[in-house]
């Protein structure tokens, strides 16, 4: 088998950490299985060489990065008051991950790469449809609800709870979008082509509405605000290159989609002003909002208690048991992340951490930025990659986007293939893809 063939069955198994089970003593998932079993057959395939050193600036900074953002989950280990717990989530959410990414990263310079970015699209289809029309199936049945959501209705899939559902949906949701929108397509409407555009049409309507139907407003908002970013993109596009493209839109068809899109942001804009409820909802002004200044207080009161725990953080996994003397919020539950991308960081990885994200965020910056300038940048998945990592990091300003087993890849993923090398593929984003092709 080939590497990104078994690289493609691990990111459509990725709900499969919910199978979980103990091996001896040691506590594991299914998905977390087989992702050791197939980073063993990339070492025994490629003998280590998918550890080869980074080409330029960008990559270099990707390394240096996740080395800050792995040594600050490290040094957590110091102030931890639960080491096999700590020990646990950093073998889940930090080591697992960035060795998937360095295999990714192999692929895509590798002659596989084209047969790896041919499926992808199919193989992000295949969870999110089912997580989808299992929450759909929830709602209309009220069915399978955890009971602490039974009276609300909002669904979580095949998730333990709402938000899980809108963090996995939701980036998936734009990459998949941004990718049909972006991309040139393909022309010749052979059946097959057909079925892959109705079960794109069919994941992209039912996933929405399962974030809808989930009550994940963070993910509202995050999927509100990169999609008319993609639009635009797409307009702006059309209107610089005469290109032909899947719509086959005219310049005066381009004009008035930005036009609209345009009228429609600042009318948006206004609401949030206008509206109360909107006003209340976007400045945090409503319960949950408080909950979270709550949260954030008492999280900023713990790192600033001493010069060693703003440095080190609390430990990978510790953060209820070290904000407990900080809990002035009686009425309040202990949650076990702050819910705040940066907080968030901090105290699984230290200021360590939160220099590697800063390092990785400025090196996607910049490669999306050279990237813009190369004419075939739309004919990739680069860009889709980019507004999928920004819709993660608009969720995380209120929420926990990145520390749980599904996440975690899904984040090392898009980040490797937004720091991939433009090439123009020989390929359309869901073109018609061939089984013989991957063993």
């Amino acid at each position: 088998m080939k590497l990104a063939a078994g690289a493609l069955i691990i990111i459509a198994a990725l709900p499969l950490y919910l199978v979980r089970f103990s091996i001896g003593p040691i506590p594991t998932t299914l998905l977390e299985t087989l992702l050791l079993i197939y980073i063993a057959f990339a070492v025994l395939k490629t003998r280590w060489r998918f550890f080869s050193a980074p080409h330029d600036k960008n990559e270099r900074l990707i390394f240096i990065g996740g080395a800050f953002f792995l040594l600050g989950g490290i040094l957590g280990l110091l102030v931890t008051n639960d080491i096999p717990s700590t020990l646990g989530i950093l073998k889940s959410y930090f080591v697992e991950p960035m060795f998937f990414a360095l295999v990714l990263r192999y692929i895509l310079k590798s002659n596989e790469r084209e047969l790896f970015l041919r499926w992808l699209p199919i193989a992000l289809i295949i969870p999110t449809i089912i997580v989808s029309a299992v929450a759909v199936f929830q709602y209309a049945t009220g069915l399978w609800i955890p009971s602490a959501w039974s009276a609300e209705r909002r669904v979580t899939g095949l998730f333990p709870y709402p938000n899980a559902l809108g963090h996995f949906i939701a980036p998936v949701l734009v990459f998949l979008f941004s990718s049909f929108i972006l991309n040139n397509q393909v022309t010749k409407a052979s059946g097959r082509t057909l079925l892959l555009h109705a079960i794109f049409y069919i994941t992209l309507a039912v996933g929405v509405f399962a974030v809808f139907l989930s009550k994940t407003e963070a993910a509202w908002v995050a999927i509100a605000v990169i999609i008319p970013i993609t639009i635009l993109i797409w307009a702006f596009r059309n209107l610089k290159n005469n290109q032909d493209h899947f719509f086959s839109p005219t310049k005066k068809v381009v004009r008035s989609t930005f036009t609209v899109v345009v009228a429609f942001g600042l009318i948006a804009i206004a609401s949030i002003f206008y509206f109360p409820t909107m006003r209340e909802k976007i400045l945090l002004q409503d319960w949950s909002g408080k909950t979270r200044f709550a949260v954030w207080e008492e999280t900023w009161t713990l790192a600033t208690s001493s010069p060693r725990t703003m440095f080190l953080g609390v430990g990978a996994n510790n953060y209820p048991n070290a904000i407990a003397p900080f809990h002035t919020h009686a009425y309040l539950e202990i949650f076990q992340y702050p819910h705040q991308l940066f907080l968030n960081i901090w105290s699984e990885s230290g200021l360590l951490g939160l220099l590697g994200f800063l390092l990785i965020s400025i090196a996607i910056l910049r490669r999306t930025i050279s990237n813009s300038s190369i004419p075939q940048f739309f004919n990739s998945f680069s860009l889709p990659a980019f507004l999928a990592l920004l819709e993660m990091s608009i969720h995380g300003l209120v929420d926990v986007p990145y520390f749980k087993n599904d996440l975690a890849i899904l984040a090392w993923l898009f980040i490797i293939i937004a720091m991939s090398e433009e090439k123009k593929l020989p390929l359309q984003s869901f073109g018609t893809p061939q089984l013989s092709d991957v063993f």
